[in-house]
């Protein structure tokens, strides 16, 4: 099953608005080849470091 092809979802209408920030390039690939080798990619990661950021004290 496609995105597409579920009821309410849609490619072109994510959930969430794209944010954007700047970042040195090598680090940005470091960071994609590491969450790459995790099994995951670069947005879920800086998403659940994001969550802990907020709710620490």
């Amino acid at each position: 099953m496609t995105p597409s092809s579920l009821p309410g979802v849609s490619p072109n209408k994510p959930k969430t608005p794209l944010q954007s920030f700047r970042c040195d390039v090598e680090l940005w690939k470091a960071a994609q080849v590491k969450a790459r080798a995790e099994g995951t990619n670069l947005g879920a990661v800086l998403r659940a470091y994001l969550t802990r950021y907020v709710k620490r004290k």
